[in-house]
C-alpha cells in the first residue's frame, strides 16, 4: 500500500502490521482489501491467508500502518476468503465480503462490537468474487459489484433489504 500527496509527489510505502496474540509483538500482514476512516485516522483492511496458515482477518491500524488491533471475530469461516471491504463511518461499521465455493456472504460489526453480523448470504452455482464495494454513507446504501457479472448490487442499510440491477446489453463492457 502506497501513499501519496494528492497531486502525486512523496509517495511513500506504508507497511501495514497486525498485532499477534503475544502482547507488543505483531507482523506484517498480506493486504486483500483496504478501507479508510479518515475521521478516525485509521485504515480498515482485510488480511490474506498468511504464511503461518491464521484465518484472514480484518485489521485496523493507524495512517502509518502501526497495528491497533484484530478486529474481533472477523476471522473467515472454514471455506471462505475475505474479499473487498468498506468502512461507513457516521455508524462506525465495516462491511467486508467472505468469498466461498457456494455463497458470498456480505458481512458487517461495528467497530467496538465482539462479532459481526451477517448482512445477506448469497448462494452461488460456481464460486464467485465480489470485485469491488462501497458504501453511500447518505444514502445509507452499500453496493457491491462481482467479477464477471454486469450486475450491480446493493443493500439498504435503512430496510435491510438487497436488490440487483443488470446493465443493458448495449451498455455492458
Amino acid at each position: 500500500l502506497y501513499r501519496a500527496n494528492l497531486d502525486g509527489t512523496n509517495a511513500t510505502y506504508v507497511r501495514l502490521y497486525y498485532p499477534l496474540p503475544t502482547e507488543g509483538s505483531s507482523i506484517e500482514g498480506l493486504v486483500r482489501a483496504y478501507a479508510l476512516d479518515v475521521a478516525g485516522s485509521r485504515i480498515l483492511w482485510a488480511s490474506d491467508v498468511d504464511s503461518d496458515a491464521n484465518a484472514p482477518l480484518i485489521h485496523v491500524s493507524d495512517l502509518q500502518g502501526n497495528p491497533l488491533e484484530n478486529l474481533p471475530g472477523s476471522a473467515s469461516p472454514a471455506g471462505f476468503t475475505k474479499g473487498s471491504i468498506a468502512f461507513h463511518a457516521p455508524s462506525e461499521t465495516v462491511y467486508w465480503v467472505e468469498n466461498g465455493s457456494a455463497a458470498t456472504r456480505l458481512m458487517r460489526q461495528q467497530i467496538d462490537a465482539s462479532a459481526p453480523n451477517l448482512v445477506v448470504e448469497l448462494p452461488t452455482p460456481e464460486a464467485r468474487v465480489v470485485a469491488e464495494m462501497t458504501v453511500d454513507p447518505t444514502g445509507r446504501v452499500l453496493y457491491w459489484r462481482v467479477v464477471g457479472s454486469n450486475t450491480l448490487h446493493a443493500y439498504d442499510m435503512e430496510n435491510e433489504s438487497a436488490s440487483s440491477l443488470e446493465a443493458p446489453a448495449t451498455i455492458r463492457g
